[in-house]
């Protein structure tokens, strides 16, 4: 930009005819950079992609859509409330009282201790929760030979899929923290909600392959970025086919493409991790380190480092380094499908509601709300906006007024659907609900007795 400036400054306007201009195509590199550079001139700030570090993961999570779009805030703590509900059993296996609070969802739990074999692992359906649109499934897999399942898990893909439903589904499985960390089984809860009742509906289930969570040290790279720049600009190397292993240890990661200005030096790195390695530079003589602003698509990140000012002799004095970074590699390869249907009563009640909310830039009318002790959904139609465009009602603007009261605005999971002018909102609270305890539910602008 000062360039730029500098030569507007400059420029004689009577010589303006006798100066020849020619068009020049910038390469994607150019292009990004210029983006932000103009971004930085208009004092926007560039979102940055999350940094990865490695620190102890007790729960990871995924999360999974079916034919609709749902928005999902997880809270830990409700969780592993309505875990501990499920896990409490009798003798005979039946849910147990657990703080007075069992018996407000005992109807609407069921044990179904559903097994399935694959590849020396069982995976078993132990019990389900719910109502007729919320549910949490509580899911244990152990190894058959008693070897220990250490570490953090996921499955690399699942379905939940109820034959008789369609569309308006979404849910994710969560693996839960175990307090003894070198036994033969981990626990999973898949928590979700669906647009209809499942009630009495056949549930397919299918996990395909066990990944398994991996920590990698930080590396630094054996590449000399002076010499890379070098062949580059003596076109002893090109951008379109530069491809170097960033790494001995990491020959999978390689540069791309590299291209230096006045204040900055951009890399396009290609990799293939769960997540998204973070690549610095550090100055070998001072120890400086210099942290890039990132951006990913499709597995290659660009890399956008920015000095003072910068020159290819200068690249000589800096080195390249991943730092500790989380990845995932394949733990099992197989499918374990379950199947069962839900047995339990619905403890929801319906309220018609029909009154207008204000939501920022959209209106909603909420037709209805159903409520249990352990969610509330709300059935809407959008007013003003694009019918089309994704639809987001937040938690913020959600809250459960008691009796005595306690306000509660926490929810243990939260998404929401819409389909043309419908749309659809189901929060799992953090704990059961007395819903004879319950004043008033407040959404946005509106306050909603119940009676």
């Amino acid at each position: 930009m000062k360039n730029i400036d500098d030569f507007m400054n400059n420029l004689d306007l009577s010589q303006l005819d006798n100066i020849e201009l020619t068009s020049y195509e910038l390469n994607d590199i150019e292009l990004k950079h210029l983006h932000l550079k103009t971004l930085k001139k208009a004092g926007i700030t560039k979102k940055k992609n999350k940094r990865f570090h490695v620190k102890p993961l007790l729960i990871a999570a995924t999360l999974y859509i079916a034919g609709a779009t749902l928005v999902t805030a997880t809270n830990w703590e409700g969780i592993n409330y309505f875990t501990s509900i499920l896990k409490e059993r009798d003798e005979q296996g039946k849910i147990v009282d657990l703080n007075n609070q069992t018996p407000l969802v005992a109807p609407a739990t069921q044990v179904i201790k559903s097994s399935t074999n694959q590849e020396g692992l069982e995976l078993t359906v132990d019990a389900i929760l719910g109502d007729k649109n919320a549910f949490y499934i509580l899911l244990n897999l152990k190894t058959k030979d008693g070897s220990p399942l250490e570490g953090n898990y996921r499955f690399g893909r699942s379905s939940l899929h109820f034959p008789n439903l369609q569309n308006g589904l979404g849910y994710s499985v969560t693996q839960l923290s175990d307090d003894s960390s070198t036994d033969n089984q981990i626990t999973f809860l898949l928590s979700g909600s669906s647009e209809k009742s499942i009630i009495n509906q056949e549930v397919s289930l299918a996990f395909i392959d066990l990944l398994k969570e991996v920590h990698l040290p930080e590396i630094h790279s054996e590449l000399k970025l002076d010499q890379v720049y070098k062949e580059i600009t003596d076109h002893t190397l090109t951008n379109q086919d530069l491809n170097l292993s960033i790494s001995e240890t990491l020959p999978e990661v390689t540069l791309d493409s590299m291209s230096l200005t006045e204040d900055s030096l951009q890399l396009l790195i290609n990799h293939n991790f769960t997540t998204s390695p973070y690549f610095c530079l550090k100055n070998k003589v001072t120890g400086t380190v210099i942290k890039p602003e990132i951006s990913e698509e499709d597995y290659t990140m660009s890399y956008y480092y920015t000095f003072d000012s910068i020159t290819s002799n200068d690249l000589s004095s800096y080195e390249l380094f991943m730092e500790e970074t989380v990845n995932e590699e394949l733990y099992k390869h197989g499918e374990w499908p379950l199947t069962f249907t839900v047995d339990y009563l619905n403890t929801a009640t319906d309220y018609h509601v029909n009154k207008k909310i204000n939501l920022s830039d959209d209106v909603l009318k909420i037709k209805s709300l159903s409520l249990s002790p352990i969610s509330i959904t709300l059935d809407c139609r959008r007013l003003l906006n694009d019918p089309i465009a994704t639809f987001d009602i937040g938690t913020d603007i959600l809250l459960v007024q008691l009796k005595d009261g306690t306000t509660l605005s926490n929810f243990s999971q939260m998404g929401s659907s819409s389909r043309l002018n419908k749309v659809r909102v189901t929060a799992l609270f953090d704990q059961v609900i007395d819903i004879s305890e319950i004043e008033s539910i407040q959404v946005g602008d509106l306050k909603i007795p119940i009676n």
